[in-house]
């Protein structure tokens, strides 16, 4: 039994549809078991009749026909198929069926229905009931009045199982969600229109394979534009338009007098009117009267499921009748699902009819219908035919004018489901995803690393061997390597620049052609003959897109995403994603040569900034214009990792940065692993004598074995190692691929990455104990007596070790026998024969300097003993070897050598100079520097040394044993690195020594030895199993033992040389990040406090650190920037003493002089969110609070009030940052360094948090203030348990946000708060243009109004400026240098109040009414505003202007007690009061005679400076309160009696002033010169009627450090922002200022040749060339220098130049003393205020000194 179910939205149900079209002709063509039964209900007024005849037959029916029957069980019984609607289903449940009764349940329409709709026929489902939900949750769904229309469909069951389904990873989810792409109804164009702007946004994403027919003469999307006019049916309260309704018949006749054969026989029915409520009876009774009343006409919902061959829409709303969008829009209008619906009911054509200008203007649709009417102009389908986009364009404009909507978005071909990045429909997405494959099908699937066939031909054809190189590529830097020829593989051909590497990578096999140079050869690659064979994958970040650089339109269909690799030696990579969906990275899979999208990821701001995505590169193309490559090869996204989330992620994505793969090809584990060992005749069985190994307690890995023989007379040490030689033949798969890895990578993961795969390595190499090896060993007679050695010899053995010892073992074997004489009995025995014997070949080898030992991270010095044996063994085997092969004829030209030259003498002397002192305390350095001078034992006593605390009881320990421990006490003094005063000069000493490196014997004319080894001749040859130059090694060995030929060619060797090099460079770096990173992860977890000393202090901005216990966890050297230690001052350096001077301000961390002091933080649950009580004690407020073991009960500290003064800064706990940290936690795991800890024990945990309350005490002052804040930020994932527990106490760091920040980031959040036209503004929406009932004067007013004393008349530009802002609510005015735009803004002013006084304003909110009307001006600075005032004060008595300066500026000049308010720096610097503003600056008035409260206030300031000066007594804390509220009071009175209000933006948000004063206008002036932010202070702090925005973005604009805020754009001020939209606009164009030469530049530079000059020509004093010049450049080469810190003297990298300086100052004495140019006429600017301050700090005459 089957079930089809059917949402019940119309009187005639979709389900009808499905007898009458589909069952009903099945049945009929002789399948009758196949007849459904159909299930309807009777409804209240709807007869029987009106179910069409075919359909009835279906249907269980009374005896007379009148009415339906209710289903019964018998009939279910009697039928396959059950046809019904959701409502009806619910009565199957009164039948009681079995359980599964219905195998099939089909939901049709499923979108269409709420959820609990659909849960009835649910209910009828079994176990093994099948269920199929099919819908389309694009058209239009369930009716809901507290949603929005584009969200109905988010509350059906099809929806929520299609984003559960997405959920799942299952391959029974990925099946059970089917898309349908192919569409039967609808004709092409129709389709295409619906599948671009109601699905993803792509015209051929559902494609039209019914082959409707069009009409053979008309398009099938019109357009018919009827302005018309609504009326409002009271009745029914719903609209009509009489003139679309005849536009409407007139369209129907036309349709049926133009019926096309292709659309068969003429049917009125077919035709379907489309429009609402009232429209649609009037449309029916006017196509009634012309006998069309067959005709549909309905309203949308009614049609749904249905299909017409044309479809008529009438939208009846006219710009006329439709109100503002946050009032009732229609649905044709508004809901996108609605459009969808209606337009695919048409199989052949859709005619809409509506006013052109309001469609496209009105509504969340407008975007929709601009689009289709646009498309009908196009294809010439829009009536009248006059009617053009131009038209439409110029109607929408004189709508903005009346209207106030949203600001429209220009773009018309994205999807109306892809509007936003964040709220992308999920269901469409995976839908375009799908067809997204298809488009990135088009790009080319192949990878093309390498040149095309016939390009390699033409390349390998060249001849001339001398000019064309072919050889391996190795890259340097991205730009920048060199090529190994293969002909001469030692003299390198260095590639310089990115276009001379052409399209090659890496690794590439290149042809390159050699440009002539001295020196040595460089060259440019041609063409690449073979790609390395390894897959181009490279972990990169996302590039940050740079949103100031202008956008370049294209008619490509993708957008670029720039890829950075972590590896610096690789280019970018571009990678491509559809400009349609650019926030959607496509993750590709590649499968023998064919790629394929696996899935899609959305690209935001966490993904872009804390994950790495790997890349891999598949082509680079070449331009087809020039033949030029392009900047950057193509590459495909294959996997998305996050950054730092645990060590495995860590690991992979350094893994892909190295191109290390953890595993192995899988061909070479698939190879069988035999050994056929030839020499097995020659070899020698050594398996009964003792052998051992020591290594890493948890290797398996073992290469190396140690034995020991008595012989009576002497005894022989052997050095074995296994014979990898003899089972990995050269050129078979496991061979190639050691080869390409090159070596070990070791990691802190469980395993290293090896060269062989695991049952290689343990199961046949590894001399794991009691399993027979096959080892090349190294057998070496020593004398009893002195152990040194008399006779050595290589040969092939065979071994059995006895036991594997760790390095501990072995250390406490060496340790327990270090005073007994040598035995050869047991295992310990020998171990310990062992180390002597090594330890007199590291005496004999390094002489007097053999008890030092550079320090690593897995021993620690006076436990190094086993670890230095297994050393200096290994040494003597890979010396032995080296010797062995280079002196034999068969080897001496193709050994692989490790060398090490010299140190330069020059700068040995002169380090033994600069460190003459110290060197003689290091015998490692005296030996080094053959530094003989004797000690002086005098001058030494009276010098310090400092030695760490736990490595003096080490020594210490080592004197008290009964055997004094000899060996641990030289290492421990022997090892320069654990001391702070000779680890600087061993840094340095370290740095005249060159690199080892891998070169071929006997290819250089000089020997070279290894230095730091003191050996003539070294190579690798011990560690075959981890090295692959050790198999190269011992393949020679095997060649000369068994007298084979050798395998290897010098040029072979000499290629591999270098690939071995390059291999042991890339394993170091790769084991030192990735210790690197193991660290950084357990930091995350917990920090730990790590011992570093000082090593290089130098004049610069760093001095350099040195972690000498973890080397690997720290660069060698880590330098640390002064400025992160926030000094006072520039730091002093004295060359002499090789020191740098800080000095700090005094800083209060903690005030202890009573027990228990703690400050108290006490949760209120075991969440991050934490209650912080403290006492706030007026004379302690203090940036780190004191500790408080109970608040309550605190007790005031006897600190001297004079520091607490000092220390006491004056902040709003409200807003301020917190550094909390709990001290003295017990590290949970202590890294074993030596047996007393270097590092300190205890670490401290830290959290960082914002307040964001604090509770003032009601009654007593003296109580427990109480501040909320949450935790913003852990830096430690590990949270300890005291912080769960309510008594822990916590140092508390209160980091108080500047005033400044604090109002800009109100002003940000306070936007929902702002009135109307400042949410436009901010928002960037239309804005609107302002009340015509505003009195606004005319023109000819404007232009006769004379102009004040001392201010200029208006030129023509200015008054069109003025009469723009009178006549707008918001105006752009930009105003060039000289054009006088702040007394434009003046005048502006000056109307304003003209403006006010005609019509006072009316507040909509009765708290304003009792506030002052003003207008206010602001500036980003005080500078910008002093300006404008200075200028209004030339209107006398018109204007009542009050200047208000901050709180910080007034206290300056009128301190008092606890007037410590936060300041910045820059505060500190400059920043005074005008003096020429005195008479209208507020705290001087509120001084003076006019203010009723000016004598008590100058009472109070004659006490305070009597106080200051030590003359008189301070006041106390309640006078200071009275002082403060009386100043309150005076400032009151004041700013109710002025009319325009004068401050900086960010003081305009000041409560004196928000509480006081309303302002009516805003003007700002240098707006360019603010950020938003800072524009926007002033905007929400009032509600303002107009608001002008004066500046020049062409000038400076606002200041932000940060690069990445400035590529998002936090660098265009708002004035910028808006300028770029024109309409709101004017630009001031005559300037009086620059002489015209002057103004040329920067005219046609920056103003597009706009600037006219009005200024009287005059002669110039400055001359060059014997010329008079306007304009003067001097070069001036000097030394410059920055400032390292941020002090009041200038900011972090402020810069000065002396010579500059000096020039300056002489043109400047000139030009007063010679051209008698008056002082403060003369202006010196620098961008550098070090540069400002070095000029007024040494010159004192008055010329204006700027930055």
């Amino acid at each position: 039994m089957v079930s089809i179910v059917n949402p019940s939205l119309s009187l005639v149900s979709s389900a009808d549809l499905y007898i009458k079209y589909h069952f009903h002709p099945y049945v009929n063509s002789g399948h009758p078991e196949m007849k459904p039964l159909r299930i309807k209900a009777n409804k209240q007024g709807v007869l029987v009749s009106s179910t069409d005849e075919i359909t009835q037959k279906y249907c269980l029916l009374s005896k007379d026909g009148q009415f339906f029957l209710p289903p019964t069980k018998s009939a279910l019984d009697h039928h396959r198929i059950v046809i019904t609607t959701t409502a009806m289903a619910r009565h199957f449940n009164d039948l009681k069926l079995s359980d599964g009764y219905f195998t099939h349940i089909l939901i049709d329409e499923a979108s269409q229905m709420l959820e609990c709709e659909a849960l009835m026929p649910l209910g009828l489902a079994g176990p093994v009931t099948q269920v199929v939900l099919a819908g389309d949750h694009m058209q239009m769904g369930p009716k809901l009045f507290l949603t929005d229309d584009d969200q109905h469909s988010n509350h059906s069951l099809l929806n929520r199982l299609f984003h559960f389904y997405q959920g799942c990873e299952s391959s029974t989810a990925l099946k059970s969600r089917i898309f349908f792409h192919e569409n039967y109804r609808n004709t092409k164009e129709i389709v295409e229109f619906v599948s671009t702007h109601f699905n993803v946004g792509k015209s051929d994403a559902i494609k039209a394979v019914g082959n409707v027919p069009a009409h053979p003469n008309s398009h099938p999307l019109r357009f018919h534009h009827v302005r018309g006019e609504s009326h409002l049916d009271t009745a029914s309260m719903s609209w009509f338009n009489l003139d679309e309704v005849e536009c409407v018949v007139e369209i129907v006749q036309n349709l049926l007098r133009d019926w096309p054969i292709a659309w068969g026989n003429h049917d009125q029915s077919s035709i379907c009117v489309l429009s609402e409520r009232c429209q649609v009876s009037m449309i029916r009774k006017e196509l009634q009267k012309r006998f069309l009343g067959r005709v549909t006409v309905e309203n949308i919902s009614n049609v749904q499921g249905k299909q017409f061959r044309a479809i008529v829409m009438t939208a009846v709303q006219t710009r006329d009748s439709l109100h503002p969008p946050d009032s009732y829009c229609v649905e044709f209008f508004n809901d996108a699902r609605m459009l969808n619906t209606a337009m695919t009911r048409a199989q052949s054509q859709v005619v809409v009819v509506g006013d052109a200008a309001a469609l496209c203007y009105f509504g969340k649709c407008s975007r929709i219908w601009r689009s289709y009417i646009h498309h009908c102009i196009s294809k010439g389908s829009a009536e009248p035919k006059h009617l053009t986009n131009d038209f439409i364009d110029g109607d929408i404009k004189e709508i903005s004018r009346f209207q106030r909507t949203e600001y429209l978005d220009e773009s018309s071909t994205q999807s109306v489901m892809f509007d936003t990045e964040n709220n992308i429909d999920a269901i469409l997405q995976e839908l375009q995803e799908e067809q997204n494959r298809a488009d990135y099908t088009l790009l080319e699937r192949k990878r093309l690393y390498d040149s095309a066939k016939v390009e390699r031909d033409a390349l390998l054809q060249r001849e001339q061997p001398n000019v064309y190189k072919r050889g391996e590529l190795v890259m340097e830097k991205h730009n920048a390597g060199y090529i190994i020829p293969f002909d001469n593989p030692t003299n390198h051909i260095i590639i310089k620049g990115r276009g001379n590497l052409g399209k090659s990578f890496s690794g590439d096999e290149v042809v390159a052609e050699v440009v002539p140079c001295e020196g040595i050869p460089q060259g440019k690659v041609l063409g690449t003959i073979k790609a390395a064979e390894s897959r181009r994958v490279f972990a990169c970040t996302l590039d940050v897109e740079d949103y100031q650089k202008p956008k370049t339109k294209t008619e490509y269909q993708f957008l670029r995403k720039i890829m950075v690799p972590l590896n610096t030696n690789t280019t970018k990579i571009c990678t491509l994603v559809s400009k349609k969906s650019h926030n959607l990275i496509p993750i590709w899979k590649h499968n023998d040569g064919e790629w394929e999208i696996v899935r899609y990821h959305q690209l935001d701001k966490e993904i872009k900034r804390n994950h790495v995505f790997m890349v891999e590169v598949f082509c680079w193309k070449t331009k087809t214009e020039n033949k030029g490559n392009y900047a950057y090869p193509l590459g495909k996204v294959i996997d998305i990792l996050s950054i730092g989330s645990s060590l495995e992620e860590g690991l992979r994505i350094l893994d892909a940065e190295f191109n290390v793969q953890p595993l192995p090809p899988s061909h070479v584990l698939a190879e069988p692993c035999t050994w056929k060992d030839t020499q097995n005749s020659n070899r020698k069985d050594l398996r009964k004598f003792i052998t051992f190994t020591v290594d890493q307690k948890k290797s398996l890995d073992l290469d190396d074995a140690i034995s020991v023989i008595d012989m009576e007379s002497h005894y022989e040490v052997g050095v074995h190692i296994a014979d990898v030689a003899s089972f990995v033949n050269l050129g078979a798969s496991l061979d190639d691929a050691a080869q390409k890895h090159g070596a070990t990578f070791y990691s802190p993961r469980e395993e290293p990455v090896y060269m062989f795969p695991k049952p290689v390595r343990i199961y046949h190499l590894s001399l794991l104990p009691g399993i027979d090896r096959k080892v090349v060993s190294l057998m070496v007679k020593v004398d009893k007596a002195t152990h040194k050695i008399t006779e050595k010899k290589f040969q092939l053995s065979q071994i059995k070790s006895d036991r594997k010892l760790s390095y501990d073992e072995a250390e406490d074997i060496i340790s327990k026998r270090s005073g007994e004489e040598a035995k050869f009995d047991t295992l310990e025995d020998c171990v310990s024969v062992a180390y002597r014997f090594a330890k007199v070949q590291r005496k004999a080898r390094l002489g007097k300097d053999w008890s030092y030992r550079q320090l690593d991270d897995h021993q620690k010095p006076g436990k190094r003993r086993s670890s230095q044996m297994i050393e200096e063994l290994s040494v003597l085997f890979n010396h032995s070897v080296s010797q062995f092969l280079i002196n034999v004829n068969e080897t001496m030209f193709c050994t692989p050598l490790r060398c090490q030259v010299s140190p330069d003498p020059e700068m040995l002397e002169d380090l033994k100079e600069r460190y003459k002192d110290i060197i003689p305390l290091s015998l490692h350095l005296r030996h080094n520097l053959d530094n003989d001078i004797q000690l002086d034992q005098d001058a030494m006593e009276s010098k310090s040394f400092y030695v760490l605390t736990s490595i003096w009881n080490e020594i210490l320990s080592a004197t008290k044993k009964k055997e004094v421990d000899t060996d641990t006490m030289i290492d421990l003094i022997g090892t320069d690195d654990i001391y702070p005063q000779l680890l600087p000069v061993i840094y340095e000493f370290r740095k005249c020594l060159d690199e080892a490196y891998v070169i071929r014997s006997n290819s250089s004319r000089e020997k070279v030895g290894h230095y730091s080894l003191k050996l003539e001749s070294y190579t690798q040859a011990s560690s075959p199993i981890r090295r692959y130059m050790d198999i190269i090694l011992q393949r020679l060995l095997h060649s000369v033992l068994s007298g084979t030929p050798v395998q290897y060619s010098p040029q072979e060797i000499d290629i591999l040389c270098q690939k071995i090099e390059d291999s042991y460079k890339k394993a170091n770096e790769y084991e030192k990040k990735a210790t690197m990173i193991s660290f950084a992860i357990n930091m995350k977890k917990q920090n730990s406090l790590k011992l570093a000393f000082v090593v290089g202090v130098a004049a610069g901005d760093s001095f350099k650190l040195s972690f000498p216990f973890d080397r690997h966890s720290f660069p060698e050297c880590l330098p640390v920037r002064y400025r992160d230690l926030q000094p006072k001052d520039q730091p002093l350096y004295d060359s002499s003493g090789n020191q740098m001077t800080l000095t700090w301000r005094r800083r209060v961390y903690s005030i202890d002089t009573k027990k228990g002091a703690k400050f108290s933080c006490l949760h209120q649950a075991p969440t991050k969110d934490l209650a912080s009580h403290y006492h706030a004690h007026k004379r302690a407020d203090c940036p780190s609070k004191s500790e408080y073991s109970n608040a309550r009960e605190y007790e005031v500290s006897e600190v001297p009030l004079k520091y607490i003064k000092e220390w006491a800064i004056e902040f709003d706990l409200s807003k301020c940052f917190l550094c909390i940290r709990k001290r003295g936690l017990k590290l949970t795991s202590i890294p074993d360094q030596s047996e007393e800890v270097v590092d300190p024990k205890n670490y401290t945990w830290v959290a960082h948090g914002v307040t964001t309350n604090f509770e003032e005490p009601k009654n007593n002052q003296n109580q427990a203030r109480k501040v909320h804040f949450y935790i913003n930020h852990l830096p430690m994932d590990t949270i300890p348990e005291c912080v769960y527990q309510r008594k822990t106490t916590y140092t508390v760091e209160i980091i108080p946000k500047l005033l400044t920040d604090v109002r800009k980031e109100m002003a940000v959040n306070n936007i929902v708060s702002a009135n109307e036209l400042v949410q436009k503004i901010a928002l960037g929406q239309h804005v609107p243009k302002g009340a015509s009932q505003s009195f606004v004067p005319p023109r000819y007013q404007l232009m006769r109004e004379k102009a004040p004393e001392g201010l200029p008349e208006l030129n023509k530009s200015q008054i069109d400026a003025v009469e723009k802002a009178l006549n707008n609510n918001f105006t752009i005015i930009q105003g060039p240098p000289g054009t006088g735009k702040t007394v434009l803004g003046v005048y502006i002013v000056y109307w304003f109040l003209v403006m006010n006084s005609k019509k006072p304003r009316i507040f909509e909110n009765q708290k304003d009414k009792d506030k002052k009307e003003v207008i206010l001006c602001c500036g980003p600075s005080n500078k910008s505003v002093d300006v404008v005032a200075e200028c209004l004060v030339k209107f006398g008595d018109k204007l009542k202007p009050l200047r208000v300066y901050s709180r910080q500026l007034e206290m300056a000049e009128y301190p008092y007690p606890e007037s410590v308010l936060q300041l910045s720096p820059r505060s500190l610097r400059h920043e005074r009061s005008k003096a020429e503003l005195r008479n209208i600056t507020l705290h001087h008035r509120i001084r003076e005679e006019q203010n009723p409260h000016s004598t008590e206030i100058k009472e109070f300031d004659h006490r305070i400076k009597l106080a200051i000066e030590s003359k008189g007594e301070e006041l106390t804390a309640e006078e200071v309160e009275d002082y403060k509220s009386l100043l309150n009071k005076a400032r009151v009175h004041e700013l109710q009696r002025h009319d325009v209000i004068l401050c900086t933006c960010t003081a305009a948000s000041s409560p004196n002033l928000t509480k006081t004063v309303s302002a009516r206008q805003i003007l700002i002036d240098e707006c360019a010169m603010a950020t938003e932010p800072q524009a926007l202070i002033p905007l929400v702090s009032n509600k303002p009627e107009k608001i002008v925005l004066l500046g020049d973005h062409k000038q400076l604009r606002p200041i932000v450090k940060n690069d990445l805020l400035r590529k998002l754009g936090m660098s265009k001020s708002l004035f910028e922002r808006y300028f770029e939209y024109r309409s709101q606009t004017v630009m001031l164009d005559t300037q009086y200022r620059k002489h015209e030469d002057i103004c040329k530049f920067p005219s046609e530079e920056y103003y597009g040749g706009k600037l006219k000059t009005e200024v009287n020509h005059s002669s110039s004093v400055l001359q060059a060339d014997s010329q008079q010049k306007h304009i003067v450049f001097g070069n001036v080469i000097g030394e410059e220098v920055s400032l390292v810190v941020s002090t009041e003297k200038g900011t972090e990298n402020s810069k000065a130049n002396r010579a500059e300086r000096d020039v300056v100052i002489r043109l400047a004495k000139e030009l007063v003393t010679e051209s008698q140019i008056k002082q403060q006429n003369i202006a010196i600017l620098s961008p550098y205020n070090a540069q400002v301050s070095g000029h007024a700090k040494r010159y004192f005459f008055q010329t204006s000194w700027t930055q």
